[in-house]
């Protein structure tokens, strides 16, 4: 039996918590997929859940602190008195967004997701925005259907790049953000929509070879045991065209 999570003493050793703004304390969980499987659960979907790696639950609770003394005005608090780092879309808003990556139009997707990272990315839940709610379809999805690669690779960009990321979660956090974006990786290379079918497969299915094989290409580059924990390999961030590697944890 492994040993409890509070008899770790080595500073080496993360653990994992989970907590929201509501919660007394930070709770310490196994693994980071179950705790992926926590804040993705309503309750802490609802009131903004967030996963942690330190050292001892001192540190997560001042990870938490930091979390409830958020100075928010009170016209930019939701329900529980957080507020996200972007204001939350409405559905005509994401129907501008889905509509000129349809065309396709990179130049006005950019800057929809530079005003906005909801467009792509629920911040509430840490997935892929759904475009498409019959078919459940997301960025990827869509832009898999029409050989948006230029799209793909933007948005692959922004998930690889720990310290951007960190700026717009507004998370100063780099081990918890380096999973988070691991997590969004694998999240948009592997969800299905509606009828079962991953980006590569609808690429395949449209006969959009070459993006078939670019996400194809992608997909191997994630690690087998735990593509959630372990960045993609280096190979990953040539087919992306981004020459500084920078999700490292």
């Amino acid at each position: 039996m492994p040993p409890p999570l509070d008899s770790v003493e080595s500073p080496s050793v993360k653990a994992t918590y989970v907590f929201h703004k509501g919660s007394p304390k930070p709770v310490p969980v196994r693994s980071v997929r179950e705790a992926l499987t926590i804040i993705s659960s309503p309750e802490y979907k609802k009131k903004c859940g967030r996963m942690v790696l330190q050292t001892s639950e001192a540190e997560a609770e001042k990870v938490l602190e930091k979390l409830r003394v958020l100075d928010l005005s009170d016209d930019e608090q939701s329900d529980d008195g957080f507020k996200p780092p972007f204001p939350i879309l409405s559905t005509m808003d994401l129907n501008v967004f889905s509509q000129a990556l349809r065309v396709p139009d990179f130049d006005t997707c950019k800057k929809l997701i530079c005003e906005n990272l909801n467009y792509v990315i629920n911040l509430n839940t840490d997935r892929p925005t759904i475009l498409h709610q019959g078919m459940r379809a997301n960025a990827f999805h869509l832009a898999a259907k029409i050989g948006f690669i230029d799209l793909m690779k933007h948005i692959l960009k922004i998930l690889v790049d720990i310290r951007k990321l960190s700026d717009l979660y507004k998370c100063n956090h780099p081990v918890s953000m380096a999973h988070t974006s691991n997590h969004l990786i694998v999240s948009f290379l592997t969800t299905p929509d509606k009828m079962g079918n991953i980006p590569s497969a609808i690429a395949r299915k449209a006969d959009e070879t070459q993006t078939f094989d670019f996400l194809n290409a992608l997909i191997h580059c994630l690690d087998k045991k735990n593509p959630i924990e372990v960045p993609p390999c280096e190979d990953f961030y040539e087919l992306i065209e981004l020459s500084n590697v920078v999700n490292k944890n």
